[in-house]
């Protein structure tokens, strides 16, 4: 299932993701038979790191859904691994399903507008800031 996610993804122009590049792509790397993530890699544009280099702010997921869609996760993802693990697979992906589409609307909302975001001090909302062009 693996080679066939990578190369399915190989077969994009363009691939978004929210931490794809320190998290999912070192997942998959060693299932990267072909070779395909060095490809795969010039193609994503990965939001956290975007905003990260933009504001040096770490900018969850959940946080972007909430402040900008007023829409959340539905799961904690700290609890995905165990979730996986006690066999409740369908809630798992049913879990990231939606973390793509929360994406997608965050994704396709900062093409036209600013992005909101939550400025913290040692892990302490300080203000509310937004993003200009936040994808480029």
């Amino acid at each position: 299932q693996e080679l066939s996610l990578l190369k399915t993804l190989n077969d994009f122009d363009l691939i978004v993701g929210h931490n794809v590049m320190e998290f999912d792509y070192l997942v998959l790397r060693p299932y990267d038979k072909n070779y395909c993530l060095p490809s795969i890699t010039k193609k994503t544009l990965d939001s956290f790191l975007r905003i990260k280099e933009k504001t040096r702010q770490f900018a969850a997921l959940n946080d972007l859904g909430k402040l900008n869609l007023g829409l959340e996760k539905t799961e904690n993802s700290k609890e995905i691994p165990k979730m996986w693990a006690k066999g409740e697979k369908k809630r798992v992906i049913e879990y990231c399903y939606n973390d793509v589409i929360l994406l997608k609307k965050i994704y396709e909302l900062g093409l036209s507008s600013p992005i909101k975001y939550y400025l913290k001090n040692y892990g302490q909302i300080e203000d509310i800031l937004s993003i200009k062009d936040p994808w480029k």
